[in-house]
């Protein structure tokens, strides 16, 4: 039977609630608990979307939202598993990303989802603002912003364009190695005419699954005829030898329409596991809608434009 709307609305509120419990668990200290609570949602979910129709209904906001909170999931289980590995994911990012994502994973599927109301964690009217505070939540205004510690406002969507959602560097572990990505520029025709272009970088499995949060870069620097220029580094958030055989790493060039009043992809490409090494690398751009299984693809030109990246491996000796 294909799953509605509603089913998809009831599963994030069931989800919500097993998060819950899990985070609670992981707050006082008790991993093995925690644990639990965090591959039970795990497994509800992938026994969701394994079941036909899930995915023929969700859009593709909600799948995106499922494989960062999987990500997230696997790798907070990791981090509990062995407290001396550093995965970046606190509970408190815990918090922000999951409550927050279930939240829009709720209004998505209710037909009232608003990437610019997006980020508002889903229990935040529950939990004391010192809780809050603590877990590393911001107090939010309204749909538009939050307070800083301060008490000013800040524009959220302004912020969002700024910073973007980049990650820091993940610690060294002996023996392992961690993927810095120089982004450049992405060569696009009429590059100057879009608005507030951006990237978002995914590393994901064979199966298009995200194996590692979501990144997004700040809107490009400047912008000329043939090319968006960025000059960030996206740190990937787990060690390569970690990442399952055969990963890709994606690249969305997203922008804002100002008449659908969305943000829409232009186009995509792809790194693939064995073309990673050290120093510049440009790589081809394809057709939207983005195909996480690479079937299928079509050149978005027959020009010679290229999205222009520089690869910087860093290695920890063994003990």
């Amino acid at each position: 039977m294909a799953e509605s709307d509603n089913d998809i609305s009831r599963h994030a509120q069931e989800w919500t609630t097993i998060l819950h419990k899990g985070v609670e668990h992981d707050n006082w200290g008790q991993p093995v608990e925690a644990m639990l609570y965090y591959k039970q949602l795990a497994e509800d979910i992938n026994v969701q979307v394994a079941r036909p129709g899930y995915l023929a209904v969700c859009r593709h906001e909600e799948k995106n939202i499922l494989s960062d909170i999987l990500a997230q999931l696997e790798l907070r289980c990791m981090e509990l598993e062995d407290p001396s590995s550093h995965y970046g994911t606190q509970t408190g990012s815990i918090v922000k990303l999951q409550q927050a994502a279930f939240a829009e994973l709720t209004l998505s599927s209710t037909g009232e989802y608003s990437p610019e109301g997006a980020g508002i964690p889903l229990m935040s009217s529950e939990i004391p603002t010192e809780e809050l505070k603590s877990q590393g939540v911001e107090e939010t205004v309204g749909d538009e912003g939050h307070l800083d510690e301060e008490g000013e406002f800040v524009d959220r969507e302004q912020l969002r364009k700024l910073q973007g959602t980049l990650l820091p560097r993940i610690a060294l572990r002996a023996g392992k190695t961690v993927l810095s990505i120089y982004v450049e520029k992405i060569g696009i025709k009429n590059a100057s005419e879009l608005i507030d272009p951006y990237l978002t970088v995914s590393v994901r499995d064979k199966l298009g699954v995200a194996m590692t949060p979501i990144q997004d870069t700040p809107v490009a620097l400047s912008k000329d005829e043939t090319f968006a220029y960025f000059h960030v580094t996206v740190e990937v958030q787990r060690c390569v030898e970690y990442l399952p055989a055969g990963f890709v790493i994606f690249f969305e060039l997203k922008h804002f329409k100002p008449k659908k009043q969305r943000k829409s992809v232009k186009c995509f490409s792809f790194l693939e596991s064995d073309e990673i090494k050290q120093g510049p690398v440009v790589i081809e751009l394809y057709r939207k809608p983005t195909n996480y299984r690479r079937s299928n693809l079509k050149l978005l030109t027959t020009k010679p434009l290229y999205l222009n990246l520089n690869l910087s491996l860093h290695h920890s000796p063994a003990n």
